[in-house]
């Protein structure tokens, strides 16, 4: 038999005596329970299905334990030929409140002033670009909270704020402010770098306290290191692979119709910091096959910059290639090499009057080895004119540029 009041739960006993000094418990519950008698006989229950129990007349003891963990001990005692009822309530269950998620405090990222530089939007295709901008490097963890506060110190200035991801460059949070701004929220969905952009909108540069914390998600990522610093990368790139080529002498130009001048052109991309390039001239042209073999200024830069591909912006101030490091290739003869723009150029090969570039000329020499560092981002030659009457060169040219590129990384990422 079971009963159902309002919060109760009660377990029925329903006592039969069968035969002589036996009797029979039924047991039933409202909701699932675990019920031990005697402790040694177990008996689990589902809500509301009774089941039958035979026991001897006598005392006995029951402990009954609900679905919800409530415990409930008590005795009771069979008589032989009689019939009761024992009912057991369990307290009605009170589920315990939730566990509060633990608010950690903000974490200072940084407390600094930043000069927020005037810039000047201008159309590039279809895009919208900005000239300058000032900017700053963070590396947030994985569910931090962002808060950003900043003011500037310029009566009512105005500048914008944006946060960037590093990746992909994609604005996670951007606000257009005038005076200050407190609490800029910004929820970080995973572990990455970010720059933070502050450009001044009122046609002058400004100053702007910024100040960034950090709430962590966790006490695990309380520690958690944010400072990001820009790296200055610098790789090696192949200009002209070493190349062997022939210029007439002069007499074979006057009178065998040949051109005792030629032009190489080299493309310098903006992003070439700085260029180097070896050359040997040679009247056998076995001896030049056995010089082209063994030009080898790639290798040579690539052994003087080792390890220090990666460096940090003041480390890169001091960035510098030892020209000893360069094996300077063999000549037999000599020629001149000029360094030239595409105008005169034309004007070499035409032999018309031109103007050569100072850094990166050499004449009268059987090799070299040059460093050029005025001529980027462009289209340049090096003319090469041999001045023997008689004879026939053969030259061999290499140039490889180092190009400068920058990333952003935490130091302790760095390696």
């Amino acid at each position: 038999m079971i009963l159902k009041s309002l919060g109760v739960s009660i377990l029925l006993l329903l006592v039969t005596v069968v035969g002589y000094a036996q009797g029979s418990v039924m047991l039933a519950t409202a909701e699932s329970a675990t019920v031990i008698i005697d402790g040694q006989e177990k008996v689990v229950l589902e809500a509301y299905t009774p089941h039958r129990v035979e026991l001897t007349a006598g005392e006995h003891t029951l402990h009954a334990v609900s679905s919800h963990g409530v415990a409930l001990d008590r005795s009771f005692t069979v008589v032989e030929g009689k019939q009761q009822l024992i009912q057991i309530e369990f307290p009605a269950y009170v589920p315990p409140p939730p566990k509060k998620k633990a608010v950690l405090d903000p974490i200072v990222v940084t407390a600094t002033r930043i000069e927020a530089q005037s810039f000047v939007p201008f159309n590039v295709g279809s895009s919208r670009t900005f000239k300058e901008v000032s900017e700053a490097y963070f590396t947030f963890s994985r569910g931090d909270t962002v808060l950003i506060d900043v003011a500037s110190e310029t009566k009512d200035g105005t500048f914008f704020v944006e946060l960037i991801r590093y990746t992909d460059w994609t604005p996670v949070a951007f606000k257009e402010v005038r005076g200050s701004e407190r609490g800029i929220k910004v929820p970080i969905e995973r572990t990455e770098i970010f720059i933070l952009r502050i450009g001044s909108t009122t046609g002058k540069d400004q100053m702007v306290k910024l100040n960034v914390k950090r709430i962590p998600a966790a006490p695990s990522t309380k520690d958690f290191i944010t400072h990001t610093e820009k790296y200055s990368l610098f790789e090696l790139v192949p200009l002209l692979e070493p190349t062997k080529m022939t210029v007439n002498s002069t007499s074979h130009e006057k009178w065998q119709g040949g051109k005792n001048e030629t032009s190489i052109p080299l493309d310098i991309t903006p992003d070439i910091m700085e260029w180097y390039y070896t050359v040997a001239i040679d009247k056998d042209e076995v001896v030049a096959n056995q010089t082209l073999g063994q030009f080898s200024l790639m290798q040579d830069l690539q052994a003087a910059i080792g390890d220090k591909k990666a460096m940090t912006r003041a480390e890169a101030k001091h960035f510098n290639i030892d020209m000893k490091s360069i094996k300077q290739p063999k000549g037999t003869t000599t020629a001149d090499v000029y360094l030239l723009t595409y105008e005169n150029a034309q004007k070499f090969a035409a032999e018309e009057l031109f103007v050569y570039i100072k850094e990166g000329t050499r004449e009268a020499i059987s090799s070299a080895k040059i460093k050029v560092t005025c001529c980027t981002g462009g289209h340049f030659y090096l003319g090469i004119r041999n001045k023997d009457v008689y004879q026939g060169v053969h030259v061999v040219v290499e140039a490889v540029g180092v190009r400068k590129g920058l990333f952003l990384a935490r130091p302790v990422d760095r390696e």
